[in-house]
């Protein structure tokens, strides 16, 4: 009996940070979404100190797909191996490991390992598979150096904030999912959204451009927590400052409107 093919990538990159910052943003998991442009979303459902159980969604192939993985992490040694529980179609296996070795001081190589099979061993799926292990590692390693040397310098909190909000609905899930998704109507159906700007890329995000004709800057201390869609106010009062909106703003009350048009940024 022949044994299933299993197809071996490597991939690494240089990286001017500490190689134990480095494994950091490769452990927290829950800020992949803000380095890693393939996710979309990851957490955990099992965490210890060196074994846990991870749950992701991210773009792979120009489609947005989901699973569990279980994860060893190994400080020390600067290395992290991971395997897929449940490969979906057409993945009979997925696993890897990153690998972080310090090259000098503040300097690093990043090796991103995979090893994985296709179902019903197809030739075909399996070049599928390796083409789109190859342009998500490579675009996972570029970004994961971006977001390292750019806060090397100690800053990066000062720039990067997470924050979440909750509003109760009367109606249907399948209503409300809808009206997230279809990113396209947003410009009709959001009074601060004039444009929507698709990113290069994997499909799976969608960039929201407000009007230019807000351009003058918030002079009042910014609200603590944002509006959702649901409350924001409409871009014609000069009355509320998005996103602040929770108080009138001299700025925005005083400044002349001005039509041009709108760009993503």
């Amino acid at each position: 009996m022949t044994r299933p093919t299993t197809r071996e990538t490597a991939h690494e990159i240089t990286v001017r940070a500490p190689a134990e910052r480095l494994y950091g943003l490769i452990a927290d998991v829950g800020g992949w979404p803000a380095i890693f442009p393939p996710s979309v979303h990851a957490d955990h459902l099992d965490r210890g100190d060196t074994e846990e159980r991870i749950r992701l969604w991210a773009a792979v192939d120009g489609e947005v797909k989901q699973w569990t993985s279980r994860r060893t992490l190994d400080r020390a040694g600067l290395r992290i191996d991971f395997r897929q529980e449940t490969p979906r179609p057409p993945m009979a296996a997925m696993g890897g490991a990153w690998i972080i070795e310090s090259t000098g001081p503040g300097e690093c190589t990043v090796r991103l390992l995979h090893d994985f099979r296709a179902v019903g061993d197809d030739p075909a799926m399996l070049d599928r598979i390796d083409r789109a292990v190859d342009a998500n590692s490579r675009a996972e390693l570029a970004a994961l150096k971006q977001h390292a040397e750019r806060g090397s310098d100690g800053d990066e909190h000062d720039t990067f904030l997470t924050f979440e909000d909750t509003v109760r609905l009367e109606g249907h899930v399948k209503d409300v999912y809808d009206f997230i998704d279809q990113a396209q109507h947003w410009a009709d159906r959001l009074p601060h959204v004039t444009a929507i700007a698709r990113h290069p890329g994997p499909p799976v995000a969608a960039r929201a451009v407000a009007p230019q004709k807000w351009s003058v800057p918030c002079r009042q201390p910014r609200a603590p927590r944002r509006p959702s869609a649901v409350t924001a106010p409409s871009p014609t009062s000069a009355t509320n400052c998005w996103p602040c909106a929770s108080r009138p703003c001299a700025a925005r009350a005083s400044a002349r409107p001005r039509r041009s048009t709108p760009r993503a940024s």
